[in-house]
């Protein structure tokens, strides 16, 4: 009997085992102490932590099945099996997730110290097949972003995360006292004020829709949460961030998202211990970043400014800009201009970074320097592009880092250059691919007209060695070929496209790592939908999902 939780449990099953002596045992695993000792007559036998060398040889036997591991891993992979502390089931997660991920030197260090959230997502993913919960946005690596539970799970994990002081809920719907000892917050109401935030709290979240958030609510932030870490603020009418704020001296996370903000103080650029800054959100008064933002935040680690916000990361003068490297990995969004390349180089260690290239930028001729500071960036990983500009032939894309394992693209209101795509094919090491052309179908614009259908690239063997995701979107793709060869890897297409494309080459939809398909639209081209059906019918055992989703009233 597997996890049996409490006493009553084996007082309720016992009665149906016959007692007639004949040497029978009976075999039970429990997480409590007490119900070990009281099921049992003899001493119950408690599960010894694995040892480093059995941690790694247990980890070493998920990841490679039986294979032999390549000597330059076995320093990462044993510092990934001490970091699990001897729990066998926490090392085989994190070997079933290893197992799916190249096997370099580099994608393995990059685990060393997260491994916390990879093994979340593991779990989350185990829950995901045992249809407990259900995975609603994906990111375009195919990991979870969000997720659907049922009504009473997730009551259920209300109830549990209380009893545990580890979350506690306010809401409409569950108007009770929040308990004073609970580690995280989450207020999904600010309609009323009627609560008390615990001092204890070190994570606080608010989520509305479009509800105001009053100062009597920010002074109980400010004044009875001093030891506060983690300010999550989603979906609300925030009117004047105060001054105060700044008061939050060990806060590590700020996350302003979808907000409405009448007022931002200066003080926000303060926090000199914050990690995480996270700024998306309207503004009526225009808000500029201070000029020594950078000597401040000496800790920031992730920064993101949406690019709709009048921030400009470029904006300061050189001079603030010199100094040692800093620890920032993920930088997004930077409006291109003459002091990119200075915040770029600043920043040696950037694993993940978002430009926006506008048409002035371009006129100017000083896209080549940027993207030779780029190619400077021995970490970058994923790198996003967003273009306001036609003059394509001024991105100098063969001096990308070929450490890069993500890219995306996304032209606004122009006719996305092919020849982008073919250089890109020659990425060593890219694995997921997303190209989106944003057009505004209500309006008329200049040179519309020239956004007609094209034909795909022909794609040779030696293309995109290592793609596993591509994602297409709004590029009124006609017509698809390719080699045999071309993209071997390749394990998830998603075309979002109106209705022009008739054809997907065969070469592509009878690869065997080929795992989904998905075209979505308002109207899918008939001759496509013939074309993919009959592919099922002509293959009935091709392991490949293929899913047409139409919305016609999108």
């Amino acid at each position: 009997m597997d996890d049996i939780w409490s006493t009553q449990v084996w007082e309720d099953v016992r009665v149906a085992f016959p007692d007639e002596s004949n040497g029978s045992r009976i075999l039970i695993t429990t997480r409590e102490r007490e119900v070990a000792w009281y099921v049992s007559l003899t001493p119950p036998y408690e599960l010894q932590f694995l040892d480093e060398n059995e941690s790694w040889e247990l980890l070493q036997k998920k990841v490679f099945r039986g294979g032999q591991c390549l000597p330059n891993l076995e320093e990462p992979g044993r510092e990934l099996a001490r970091s699990c502390r001897g729990l066998p089931l926490s090392i085989v997660l994190l070997g079933g997730i290893l197992a799916t991920k190249e096997t370099s030197h580099r994608v393995w260090s990059r685990f060393i110290g997260n491994v916390n959230s990879y093994l979340t997502e593991g779990s989350a993913w185990k829950l995901i097949d045992r249809s407990m919960i259900q995975a609603a946005t994906k990111r375009l690596d195919g990991g979870v972003k969000t997720c659907h539970i049922h009504d009473l799970v997730r009551d259920l994990c209300i109830s549990e995360s209380r009893r545990a002081k580890f979350l506690d809920i306010y809401s409409i719907d569950n108007n009770v006292s929040l308990n004073r000892k609970s580690c995280r917050l989450s207020i999904q109401s600010v309609e009323s004020s009627n609560f008390d935030l615990s001092p204890c709290a070190r994570s606080l979240l608010f989520f509305g829709v479009h509800n105001y958030i009053s100062m009597s609510v920010w002074k109980q932030i400010y004044k009875s949460m001093k030891f506060i870490r983690v300010l999550y603020l989603s979906g609300l009418r925030i009117g004047k961030i105060p001054s105060q704020i700044d008061e939050l001296i060990f806060l590590r996370c700020l996350f302003i998202r979808n907000c409405g903000v009448e007022y931002v103080s200066s003080s926000i650029w303060n926090f000199r211990y914050l990690e995480t800054l996270h700024l998306d959100f309207y503004s009526i008064e225009s808000a500029s970043l201070p000029k020594g933002i950078w000597s401040v935040m000496k800790g920031l680690r992730y920064l993101y400014v949406a690019t709709r916000m009048e921030f400009d990361l470029c904006n300061i003068p050189a001079a603030s800009l010199m100094g040692e490297p800093r620890n920032l990995q993920v930088l997004t969004w930077l409006n291109v201009n003459q002091n990119t390349t200075l915040v770029i180089a600043k920043f040696p260690n950037l694993r993940k970074l978002g430009l926006c290239f506008r048409e002035e930028i371009m006129e100017e001729g000083k896209v080549e320097k940027v993207m030779a500071s780029i190619r400077r960036l021995e970490s970058l990983e994923s790198f996003k592009i967003t273009c306001w500009s036609r003059n394509y032939n001024k991105f100098g894309l063969n001096s990308l880092p070929s450490t890069l394992t993500k890219i995306s693209w996304t032209s606004v209101f122009a006719p996305f250059d092919w020849e982008i795509f073919r250089v890109l094919a020659r990425q060593p090491h890219l694995r997921f691919l997303k190209i989106e052309l944003w057009e505004m179908r209500w309006k008329h614009l200049p040179y519309q007209a020239s956004v007609v259908a094209d034909d795909f690239p022909q794609l040779v063997a030696s293309d995109f060695p290592r793609l596993q995701v591509l994602k297409l979107k709004n590029l009124k793709i006609k017509k698809w070929e390719m080699e045999k060869d071309a993209m071997p890897n390749l394990e998830s297409l998603f075309i979002c496209d109106e209705y022009l494309l008739e054809y997907l080459p065969e070469e592509l939809l009878c690869r065997s790592t080929l795992q989904l398909v998905e075209v979505s639209e308002l109207v899918v081209a008939s001759r496509l939908k013939t074309m993919l059906r009959d592919f099922k019918i002509k293959y009935p055992n091709t392991t490949c999902k293929i899913h047409i989703i139409e919305n016609r009233h999108y």
